[in-house]
């Protein structure tokens, strides 16, 4: 699902068609106040106006960094209106703000009696997300390993519903394996050394298997480059595409520090992908688990252990899949 805002803000772009010094698009929604629009100003920034009747509230909010809300009139056909002004204060949230667009665009269909309230209220579940940039970016490995989730996640979108598939993602939170169904679970690995292909393994139990189900490891081999490649926000772009919430992977990725405000200096950290690898975890795999403690019962008492885990040699045993998307394929099922 592509939105409707994002092309809307393309197509306004290209255009030199201007009203009351605004490039405007008409949405397609019409409220008592007249029709919703999208607009982008003088200075370039995205901007959403909502049409007010003289009856209705307007209302003023600056408490989102990334996103402003004003009441102002506007001249359209040589009369002035009042509009609630929705605009996009940071280039660099152009993307959730087109989504946070549709999210506001789909309640004022539902419920157009209040644009005041109604704005207020889609702008207050985006907050957290338009919030004040980190003063420390992400490094370049938690990069990696966040765009091998999410490009796993990508495949599984191809294969099972979208929100089937974000349900399976714990990657971000504090479970053991990154996708974790009721039988199946994936641990997803990134590896950037130039001519070794080696994963560092956390803790004792990320390599052990569910009592009832099966464990896989999925590796990707990359390099960093300076064009083509794939990035993290060209990923995140690429899920809302195929209807997964933009919100609801922003806010899964906020919880390891990954802000949208960001996104331009993100974008600039790009892999291109040289291997890639799946492994079942069965009781022969090269590990450190519980089992392999006298007392297995002590097992959590061993904390920060940390071991690497040399998968160069694609000969060696336990060799890997012959097809990695196999691996999809059966978390896929697993989720249907």
């Amino acid at each position: 699902m592509t939105s409707d805002s994002a092309g809307a803000f393309v197509l306004l772009g290209g255009s030199t068609a201007r009203r009351d010094n605004l490039r405007i698009r008409d949405s397609g929604l019409v409220l008592a106040g007249g029709p919703v629009a999208h607009a982008i100003d003088f200075d370039g920034r995205q901007l959403l106006l909502i049409p007010l009747t003289d009856e209705q509230p307007g209302v003023d909010d600056e408490l989102s960094r990334g996103v402003s809300l004003h009441t102002r009139q506007l001249i359209d056909a040589g009369q002035r209106r009042r509009y609630l002004s929705v605009r996009c204060e940071i280039p660099a949230l152009a993307g959730t703000f087109a989504s946070l667009c549709d999210d506001l665009l789909a309640a004022l269909a539902t419920d157009s009696d209040d644009p005041a309230g109604a704005s207020l209220g889609i702008i207050g579940k985006w907050r957290d997300l338009l919030g004040q940039s980190r003063t420390q970016l992400l490094s370049e490995g938690q990069l990696l390993g966040i765009l091998c989730e999410l490009q796993f996640l990508e495949q599984l979108v191809q294969l099972a519903a979208p929100e089937a598939a974000l349900a399976v993602w714990t990657g971000p939170g504090s479970e053991r394996q990154d996708f974790m169904s009721s039988s199946v679970s994936v641990e997803i690995k990134g590896c950037g050394l130039r001519d070794r292909i080696a994963v560092e393994i956390h803790g004792l139990r990320q390599l052990e298997e569910p009592t009832d189900g099966r464990l896989f490891l999925w590796v990707q081999h990359v390099e960093r480059v300076n064009d083509d490649g794939d990035s993290v926000p060209d990923v995140i772009g690429r899920l809302d595409s195929a209807g997964v919430s933009r919100h609801a992977v922003l806010s899964l990725l906020a919880g390891v520090g990954y802000e949208s405000a960001d996104e331009d200096a993100y974008r600039s950290v790009r892999f291109e992908l040289l291997d890639r690898r799946a492994y079942e975890i069965t009781p022969s795999f090269p590990r450190l688990v519980p089992a392999n403690l006298t007392n297995p019962g002590n097992a959590d008492r061993l904390l920060s252990v940390r071991y690497t885990l040399d998968l160069t040699d694609r000969n060696a045993e336990p060799r890997p899949m012959e097809y990695p998307i196999d691996v999809v394929n059966t978390l896929a099922e697993a989720i249907r």
